[in-house]
C-alpha cells in the first residue's frame, strides 16, 4: 500500500471511490487529499483535509435592532460567490455552540443540527524562535 498526497491534476482519480461512498467530491482548491493506493495504483482509501467555514462569532451592539437573519443572508450570498470561484457545487459551513439561544438562531438561519455528532478538534503548531 502506498500513502501520499494527491496532486490537484489527479483529482479525477477520486471520483469512483467518493461516488461509491455517496459523498460530494470537495474542490482541490479547498481541500487536500491523502490517498492509499493498492499495488495497481488504484485509490482504495482517502482522507480529506478541508477548509471548514464556521459562522461565528455573532456580535451585535446593545439596543441596535440588528436582524441576525439578514446578516446571515449576506454571508450566504458571499458563500455562493465562493462556490463560483472554487468551481464547486457545494460549500458547507458550521456553527458550534453550547448556548441554546445561539442554537435556535442557527436553526432560524437555516442550519440543521447534526444529531448524535460530536465535535473533535486537533491542532498542529510549531515553535517560533
Amino acid at each position: 500500500m502506498k500513502y501520499r498526497i494527491l496532486d490537484d491534476e489527479e483529482w479525477d482519480k477520486l471520483v469512483p471511490l467518493v461516488s461509491w461512498a455517496g459523498f460530494a467530491l470537495p474542490s482541490p482548491q479547498n481541500a487536500i487529499a491523502a490517498v492509499a493506493e493498492d499495488s495497481d495504483g488504484k485509490i482504495v482509501g482517502v482522507q480529506f483535509l478541508q477548509t471548514a467555514y464556521h459562522v461565528e462569532p455573532l456580535i451585535i451592539a446593545p439596543n441596535s435592532n440588528v436582524n441576525f437573519i439578514k446578516l446571515f443572508d449576506a454571508l450566504k450570498e458571499a458563500i455562493r460567490e465562493l462556490m463560483d470561484i472554487a468551481n464547486t457545487s457545494q460549500i458547507s459551513y458550521y456553527c458550534m455552540t453550547t448556548n441554546s439561544v445561539v442554537g435556535q438562531m442557527a436553526v432560524k438561519s437555516g442550519l440543521r443540527s447534526l444529531e448524535g455528532m460530536r465535535v473533535f478538534v486537533g491542532s498542529i503548531g510549531k515553535e517560533i524562535n
